[in-house]
């Protein structure tokens, strides 16, 4: 999510502000370049070091950056109870491929969509993946995945989700998967380049294994959703869940590693875990993932 301050520039407001008259032009300069940004972790950083040079202006400096982002604050509230429901989504799309021959001849596909629309109160996601693998003509790898979440946000940190999934893997045994679920969150951290995550609910899960016919289950989730900047263009996530049931839990794990190349256009290195206490007889508890993909963000 992108905060609500960043990206939005106020400086022509500011301007003729009466916080701005009090100041001497070297700080009033500096506060208008930073304010023109639109990038609230600038101008937060630039009223600090001119508070310590010029302290006698430190309350026309807060007053002036108080003014800004109160101004924002309600021109992104304005625009966000305007917005229909078409409007303001954005997201990202992912495609790698790999071709190899020799002693063996494979083939892989992967694929995924993410679209995100935060609202005044409501955010939508919606994620889709789709991984192929083929080795000498035999299907090694046939896996759908796509969910919608909605979360209702009560403040910045604290949130109900509802969540529902549909999830595919014929090579593991599994026709057809859905999971409903719902619950609490709450947003442990939330800054500018570290964002924290967790919720936890009650779930229902019904499978259908293409040899062992159906389970129904009431399970639990427990899930965290991560992103640490950690220089510029350069993003560490993780994304991971638990359903947890008496007779077969099932873990899954994404770390991804994004690196921006040019743009919208980054490459992704990322690694999926998916664990299963009691699979079907005949099948793996255990499956990974290695990916090497191109990420389009719209």
């Amino acid at each position: 999510m992108r905060p609500i301050l960043s990206g939005l520039a106020g400086g022509a407001v500011m301007l003729a502000s009466p916080a701005a008259a009090q100041l001497s032009d070297p700080v009033r300069v500096m506060l208008e370049g930073s304010i023109e940004s639109g990038n609230a972790s600038e101008v937060d950083t630039v009223a600090k070091y001119a508070k310590t040079a010029f302290p006698e202006d430190a309350d026309a400096i807060d007053a002036m950056v108080s003014g800004w982002k109160t101004k924002v604050a309600e021109r992104k509230r304005a625009e966000l109870e305007s917005a229909n429901l078409l409007d303001r989504w954005e997201g990202e799309g992912q495609l790698g491929f790999t071709r190899s021959t020799g002693t063996s001849s494979d083939i892989g596909l992967n694929s995924a969509l993410r679209l995100k629309r935060v609202g005044l109160d409501w955010t939508h996601a919606l994620r889709a993946q789709v991984d192929y693998q083929e080795s000498n003509g035999v299907t090694t790898r046939e896996r759908i995945m796509a969910a919608l979440e909605s979360q209702y946000r009560f403040d910045d940190s604290a949130f109900a989700f509802g969540q529902f999934q549909f999830d595919r893997d014929r090579v593991q045994g599994v026709e057809q998967r859905y999971a409903v679920s719902g619950g609490l969150g709450w947003t442990v951290v939330e800054q500018p380049d570290l964002r924290i995550a967790l919720k936890g609910g009650p779930a229902y899960r019904y499978t259908r294994y293409r040899r062992d016919g159906d389970e129904q289950v009431i399970t639990g989730l427990g899930a965290v959703d991560s992103r640490w900047t950690v220089a510029s263009g350069i993003a560490l996530t993780e994304q991971a869940q638990a359903l947890v049931a008496t007779d077969n839990s099932t873990f899954t794990s994404t770390t991804a590693l994004d690196a921006n190349l040019i743009g919208s256009l980054s490459a992704r290195l990322s690694y999926t875990l998916d664990y299963q206490t009691a699979p079907p007889p005949g099948l793996v508890d255990l499956s990974t993932l290695s990916r090497v993909s191109l990420v389009y963000g719209f």
